[in-house]
């Protein structure tokens, strides 16, 4: 009986969360290589973008500072979340300063993406998840031409991303509220064509694989697709363990942060590939 219970605790304590993270976390790390075990050119040329950069730009700082303006705001506006099908889930009152610090893309995670986009050269971002508009800052801030469309879904979070957006003075950057099932089939459409998505709106399985699925046939063949947070949920993590078994998926880079996601055909077989820096693994240079 006391066996019975004990294994009934440790199966308990395995499923929290954290504890899932923690193990999910160990499993990418055993698997994980480095930079210098990447044989295919455009998987080592985003690796080395997102991992290796270490060059600093004038929009890092002035986006960090409206980011701390942010964090230091007494401000609080009514959030809206929707639910599947795009119908009003609920309304609820938050803290500017608390969605700044915890919803808003970290420091790292921008750089990351604007180094990304500036080795991709895209001529057109669609980002699904806009929040208050810090990651969608550094996406528009890292393209010398083109245009960064975003939706979000909530009117008020949408508002102060374009604020934010403007107090940055980026240009060919617009904000669509609303759900996403109401306004991606009509971006989409008027869009015709895409070449990097950037999804980090839905944190669920059906939702993500639905966007990816309308998404998909207005990609380019050169077209790269990143989703964050692919860690964040046991939902998510399935979602991007269907994602890599997409016959258009010809390669993955899983930083675990971020998937990275190539559809270009030339890759004739499936590559996927988990990827840290050099100093997780100081032992994989060669």
């Amino acid at each position: 009986m006391y066996l019975l219970l004990w294994i009934d605790t440790f199966n308990r304590f395995l499923t929290k969360p954290a504890i899932l993270r923690l193990l999910r976390f160990l499993q990418f790390y055993r698997h994980a290589i480095t930079r210098y075990q990447l044989h295919a050119p455009e998987a080592y040329a985003i690796a080395t973008a997102m991992l290796n950069d270490t060059r600093w730009y004038y929009s890092f700082w002035d986006i960090e500072r409206i980011r701390k303006a942010l964090l230091r705001s007494k401000m609080r506006y009514t959030r809206t979340d929707y639910g599947s099908g795009g119908v009003k889930k609920r309304q609820y009152t938050v803290r500017l300063a608390d969605v700044a610090r915890r919803s808003a893309s970290s420091p790292r995670k921008g750089q990351q993406l604007f180094k990304l986009v500036q080795l991709l050269r895209p001529k057109t971002i669609l980002e699904l998840g806009t929040s208050i508009g810090i990651g969608t800052m550094y996406l528009a801030s890292s393209m010398r031409s083109g245009t960064t469309l975003s939706l979000e879904g909530c009117p008020e979070t949408a508002a102060i991303a374009r604020r934010n957006l403007s107090l940055l003075g980026v240009s060919r950057t617009e904000v669509l509220d609303g759900p996403f099932e109401v306004n991606l089939a009509p971006v989409l459409e008027a869009i015709q064509t895409l070449d990097f998505i950037y999804f980090d709106g839905n944190h669920r399985l059906e939702p993500t694989l639905h966007y990816l699925e309308t998404c998909l046939p207005y990609c380019t063949d050169h077209a790269v697709l990143v989703f964050d947070d692919i860690y964040w949920s046991e939902e998510m993590h399935t979602a991007w363990e269907k994602i890599k078994l997409h016959p258009r998926v010809r390669m993955t880079l899983d930083f675990y942060d971020f998937g990275v996601v190539s559809l270009n055909p030339t890759i004739r077989t499936q590559q996927h590939w988990k990827v840290v820096p050099l100093w997780w693994k100081p032992w994989n240079l060669f």
